[in-house]
């Protein structure tokens, strides 16, 4: 007989109150200082997606916004990152779009404020 496990163990960073203190720090700087921001992961088809739609609506717009991504897959600190956005949103996975300084939710979300 063998054993299959019924769900799938996902591997978490555990930051301590101070590194999440210090990452809400961090997200929230970029979120501030940039019109759009985009947290995501660089093969990610709904990472891709998101993308591809804030540029679209960005290139339309008079005046640009400053624009923000950063793929969490190709930075040090990404998994750090991706806990933190975790922690604040609620939302377990990429992408986290914020449109000035509003969370707007992921891929799904902001294909639906689109349309």
């Amino acid at each position: 007989e063998t054993y299959a496990p019924t769900y799938m163990p996902t591997v978490r960073v555990t930051m301590s109150e101070d590194e999440y203190h210090n990452m809400t720090q961090y997200i929230n700087s970029r979120i501030q200082s940039n019109g759009v921001v985009i947290f995501a992961k660089s093969y990610c088809k709904h990472s891709k997606a998101a993308k591809k739609l804030i540029r679209g609506i960005m290139k339309n717009m008079q005046q640009l916004p400053p624009e923000l991504i950063i793929d969490v897959d190709l930075v040090k600190n990404g998994s750090s990152i991706q806990e933190g956005l975790t922690r604040m949103t609620g939302q377990t996975t990429v992408p986290y779009v914020y449109v000035k300084e509003e969370f707007l939710g992921g891929n799904v979300d902001v294909q639906e404020l689109a349309e």
